[in-house]
């Protein structure tokens, strides 16, 4: 599982995830949280994604895009991005986690 390279302020962040052959014949649901945190405040925004799965022997590899409200950053805050992953088969269960680069906010400019 990936994150975006420089999360923004705001709008979308573009996890991608991956379940290999082995898991996804079993795999009947995922949990995906994706999180944006604005380390100079301490200010999170959470979104968490549900989704079902039908098993089969096939890698699935899919981008995953979260909409997000604008997140309250000023310019030069530091800003990352991180997600989890839950993947549940059966009576098992799999996680995996992803964190972005460090990134500074700026204000758009027109």
């Amino acid at each position: 599982m990936t994150t975006e390279r420089q999360p923004s302020a705001g709008r979308e962040k573009n996890p991608e995830i991956e379940i290999g052959d082995e898991l996804r014949g079993f795999a009947t649901a995922y949990q995906l949280v994706v999180n944006v945190q604005n380390l100079s405040t301490g200010v999170v925004a959470s979104r968490t994604v549900p989704g079902s799965l039908t098993p089969t022997r096939k890698i699935l590899r899919t981008p995953m895009v979260v909409g997000f409200p604008q997140l309250a950053a000023n310019e030069g805050d530091l800003l990352r991005a991180s997600c989890s992953l839950r993947v549940t088969a059966g009576i098992h269960t799999d996680y995996s986690v992803a964190e972005s680069e460090f990134a500074i906010a700026e204000t758009p400019k027109p």
